[in-house]
């Protein structure tokens, strides 16, 4: 006789011994069939109880399980958020300097200005005469070229003696009467 698991197991073996006794002694073929046929069913429903522990058991294990990934990831979600509150906070402290560093920059260019606005007005001054004075120069040549065309043309329409022709490679020779 199998070791009973529970409480309920050991009541229902012991009705079940209890049952034999008092049967064996005017029992017949048939009731030893029926309690064998009581046993076997005893048997299965125990098989069966003991297989729901053993899902029981490793639900029970799989939830502990899931718990404690479920506490990990609580962590470091805390943890994450946490270092974004830093970031923000240094983030933050940054843009301050920035503004602090820009004000004082933007100050510093001001000041720089007025200090050096006469020094870079000469300069700028003396570039741009440079720079006219070139370009007087360039118009100069430009129009001392002009002036040289104009006088060719000029003695070329008084004495016009050699002009090529547009339509003939040959040089026509115009005579004035």
């Amino acid at each position: 006789m199998p070791a009973p698991d529970s409480d309920n197991d050991s009541k229902a073996w012991e009705i079940i011994e209890d049952f034999e006794c008092s049967m064996s002694s005017q029992a017949s073929n048939d009731d030893f069939d029926e309690v064998d046929l009581l046993k076997e069913k005893l048997k299965e429903v125990n098989l069966r109880a003991e297989n729901a522990e053993a899902k029981l058991l490793k639900t029970e294990l799989d939830l502990d399980r899931r718990s404690d990934e479920l506490e990990v990831a609580l962590s470091a979600k805390t943890l994450l958020q946490r270092q974004v509150l830093s970031l923000q906070c240094e983030v933050n402290e940054l843009q301050v300097q920035l503004q602090d560093s820009l004000g004082s920059s933007f100050l510093h260019l001001v000041q720089a200005n007025d200090i050096g606005s006469r020094q870079a007005r000469r300069i700028a001054l003396r570039e741009n005469q440079k720079r006219l004075k070139r370009s007087i120069k360039k118009n100069q040549q430009h129009i001392i070229h002009q002036t040289k065309q104009v006088g060719k043309a000029r003695k070329q329409l008084r004495h016009p003696i050699n002009v090529p022709s547009r339509h003939s490679s040959t040089k026509r020779v115009q005579h004035r009467n």
